[in-house]
């Protein structure tokens, strides 16, 4: 590990888990860069798991707690709800960065953001809640909603991988990091999930902003983008 590159907290967006950073880590180990990727509570197979999105967001602040120096914190999608909760005046949070993320304001939730800014409804139709209100993903939207600049075998991988999610998407963050942290938002301009517009509007809030040519799943059809990012950050 070289001392002047920051650490790096990876946090995973909804249904997903530390997998999806597969193609991107040994990119950033190749940089010497130091990583971590949390797996969210939220995430959870168990019937009856009761957690939330402060769960989610106190796991990123114990994992911030125990570095020795600031990093800069990644979140993906349903992620950025995370790291503007968690990361929010915390000092070993150096930089943020949103990739085709959730970049709310305080009191404002996923849902509003969602309401305002709706993805094709036969995606939306994809979203399968249980008698235990734990969300699930329609195989078949996999790959057209979330993968669609994907070979079939990278979008099998990942539908072979997804979990279901048991969080409240109405919960409105208590704490806004992209407040006081310098942030960066990549814009992924093929994303059916969260629509460029949705994320343009977000994007306004960060301190810079990049657009990629990406579905809402750069990590697995673009890993070097997101790498060269990670590692430009951390440089600097």
């Amino acid at each position: 590990m070289t001392d002047s590159l920051a650490p790096v907290v990876l946090v995973h967006g909804a249904w997903h888990g530390p997998w999806c950073w597969d193609r991107v880590t040994p990119l950033l180990d190749a940089r010497d860069i130091q990583w971590q990727a949390l797996d969210l509570p939220s995430m959870c197979d168990g019937v009856g798991h009761v957690t939330d999105l402060h769960c989610d967001a106190a796991i990123l602040r114990d994992a911030l707690d125990a570095l020795d120096r600031p990093a800069v914190v990644v979140g993906h999608s349903y992620g950025g709800m995370v790291i503007t909760e968690g990361a929010s005046d915390h000092p070993n949070a150096r930089h943020l960065v949103y990739l085709t993320a959730f970049m709310p304001d305080v009191g404002e939730s996923l849902n509003a953001w969602i309401a305002r800014f709706p993805p094709d409804p036969e995606l939306l139709a994809g979203l399968v809640l249980d008698a235990e209100r734990r969300s699930t993903i329609a195989r078949a939207v996999v790959g057209p909603g979330f993968y669609n600049d994907c070979d079939e075998g990278t979008v099998a991988w990942a539908a072979d991988r997804l979990r279901p999610m048991l969080s409240e998407s109405n919960e409105p963050v208590r704490a806004a990091a992209w407040r006081g942290i310098p942030s960066t938002y990549a814009v992924c301009t093929q994303d059916r999930i969260l629509v460029p517009d949705l994320q343009r509007e977000m994007a306004q809030r960060a301190s810079r902003v990049v657009e990629w040519d990406t579905s809402h799943s750069p990590f697995a059809s673009r890993p070097e983008l997101v790498a060269d990012l990670i590692a430009e950050v951390a440089r600097n």
